[in-house]
């Protein structure tokens, strides 16, 4: 039982703490600060990689909370403010980087691959299954055949 209440106990150590917001200014109303935490879902913490800024207990992180939370509260659209993030950061910031040619591989190259492997699996799939036939002889071959044949049975 003690061995138990152990592990249960390690794995709320090594479940990662949630970063709380330490500004402490409140939002008028909860659609705001809805739309804020929505926000911040959508933005990558640029210290901690595939990390929500919403997560991500980084000092940049922090910042750019504080910083979003400022631009909200300012009545800043959230197209306004991503792209503002995106300026100052590049596109890595978002979660969902717009579709455009140096991106083409990050959107794209899954379904590439995934149709790679496919042909490649029919391809093997149908050249076991193909069906070795055995060549017909001709008369003459047949007669050759049956006389060596003969040859080395005496019987």
């Amino acid at each position: 039982m003690m061995r138990i209440w152990f592990i249960i106990g390690l794995f709320l150590l090594a479940y990662p703490a949630i970063a709380i917001d330490s500004n402490p200014q409140p939002f008028a109303d909860a659609m705001t600060e809805a739309r804020y935490k929505e926000l911040l879902k959508e933005l990558r913490c640029m210290v901690c990689p595939n990390q929500p800024l919403s997560d991500s207990e980084a000092g940049l992180a922090q910042d750019l909370r504080e910083e979003v939370r400022e631009m909200v509260l300012q009545g800043q659209s959230n197209v306004d403010i991503k792209t503002f993030l995106v300026a100052r950061y590049g596109d890595s910031v978002l979660y969902n980087p717009p579709v455009m040619p140096k991106t083409f591989l990050l959107w794209f190259g899954p379904a590439v691959l995934l149709l790679i492997a496919f042909f490649v699996l029919v391809y093997f799939i149908r050249r076991q299954n193909k069906v070795v036939s055995t060549p017909v002889l001709t008369p003459e071959e047949q007669e050759k055949l049956t006389q060596v044949l003969n040859q080395r049975d005496p019987s």
